[in-house]
């Protein structure tokens, strides 16, 4: 991108970046498993948590869009399937209405047992996006750098000598 004084900017950090982030969105993506095991025992903060996981993941989404955008075919299984996983981790945001809707569906549907496998489903989403995120982390991320980067990184400096 050009700033106002025409000067090119090149961010070769970005790779790295991308790879800490799927990194640390993974692993709280994953932390959702045993905080939804034990999140009465967080008490008067389980709104604050509520919310902290509801952002997680709202950006582990976008990276998973994101992340099959800039990757293309080079992300592989990984990319493809983190853009289905995107969709399911917005829905995450139903678990706070998951009694609601229970009431709404008849009763041989709704009740417990629907809230139970929905809650069930909702670990499994988030486990599964943990470790795509995750995975996403050892990808080379090489098409987030521009071109002038690439092809400086792939000419070969002269030794002194």
């Amino acid at each position: 991108r050009s700033d106002g004084a025409g000067a090119s900017f090149a961010d070769a950090q970005a790779p790295r970046r991308a790879r800490g982030l799927a990194l640390v969105l993974g692993l709280l993506c994953l932390a959702w498993v045993p905080y939804s095991v034990w999140s009465a025992s967080f008490g008067a903060a389980k709104p604050i948590m509520g919310t902290l996981f509801t952002l997680v993941f709202v950006a582990s989404a976008l990276f998973l869009l994101a992340g099959r955008a800039v990757l293309g075919e080079a992300g592989g299984w990984r990319a493809r399937w983190g853009a289905w996983m995107a969709p399911l981790l917005i829905l995450m945001y139903v678990r706070y209405h998951l009694d609601a809707i229970a009431a709404w569906l008849p009763a041989s549907v709704g009740g417990p047992g629907f809230v139970a496998a929905a809650q069930n489903a909702m670990l499994v989403i988030a486990a599964v996006a943990g470790a795509l995120l995750i995975l996403l982390r050892g990808q080379s991320w090489q098409q987030m750098l521009p071109d002038a980067v690439v092809a400086n990184a792939a000419t070969p400096t002269p030794s002194a000598g």
